[in-house]
Order: structure tokens, then sequence, then C-alpha cells
């Protein structure tokens, strides 16, 4: 049987984040990037609110959509470990100048991936998020990726 709709916390393009951002992008070594921003937009959509609460991400009541600005800072760094895996790591911080700017956002990112054989590779993703505007907890969310490299 199917899921009530009421019960419905999310679906495609309900949420949506946007982000703009005008910023330096500093990178001491072709592995390590670190962007700062001083000027950033953060955008929050909601195609569908039927069946679902917007206030769970910010959005008021009654409405699709939020805005707001703020500083960003971006750091992205990826290292071959061993000759089968190799990390992906990517931290980023949000802090609005607007809405409690003491609550910085966090979005962290980190993708392992290995090399099984010539043919296949896995990845693992993790990601986690603690946003102090909609919830006092950390989200997190796990994929395992299985996929087979053609090569001529």
């Amino acid at each position: 049987s199917s899921p009530d709709r009421s019960e419905q916390i999310a679906e495609f393009l309900a949420p949506a984040y946007f982000t703009l951002s005008l910023g330096l992008d500093f990178k001491p070594k072709s592995n390590i990037s670190l962007y700062l921003s001083p000027i950033a937009g953060q955008w929050i959509y909601m195609r569908d609110t039927t069946g679902m609460d917007p206030t769970r991400y910010g959005i008021e009541a009654g409405k699709k959509s939020k805005s707001d600005a703020g500083a960003k800072v971006e750091l992205k760094n990826n290292h071959d470990l061993w000759d089968f895996l190799k990390v992906d790591n990517r931290v980023i911080l949000f802090s609005s100048y607007y809405d409690n700017p003491e609550y910085i956002t966090i979005d962290w990112q980190v993708t392992l991936n290995f090399k099984i054989n010539y043919f296949l590779q896995t990845s693992v993703y993790m990601n986690a998020v603690y946003d102090r505007h909609n919830s006092k907890k950390i989200q997190f969310k796990e994929t395992l990726g299985l996929g087979i490299n053609f090569r001529f």
C-alpha cells in the first residue's frame, strides 16, 4: 500500500536549494580549494506544498519559497590514499546576515571511491547537514554505488 500523502516529507523539487555567490577561490595545491564568499544568496523553493509542511524547511506557512543573504565558506579537498582508494571531502558553511547569523548551516560531504579491478568501481557517499534554523538534529544520508567501466 502507498504511504498517506499527509505523511510525506519531501518529493522532487520540494524542497529545492539554490545558491548564488560571489567570492575568491584560493588553491594552495591542486587538490585543495578554499572558497570565501562574503556575498551569497540562498533560496529554498517547494514546487508543491500540498500535504507537506513548508515550515520544516524554514519557509513560512502558505508560501512556496524563502530567500536569504549571507556569507559562504567552502573547503574542498581530494586525496589518493592508496592506488585503490580516493577520498573527496567538501565542507560548506553558510551564515545568514538577517536570520540568526550565529546559527551557521554546515553541510559536510565525503565520497570514498574504491577501485575493485580494471572494470569495477564502487563509491560510498556520506552527507551530514546541520541547520539549526530548521532542526536541532544532524541529518545524515549515505549512498552506496557500484559502477562498471567500459574502456575502448
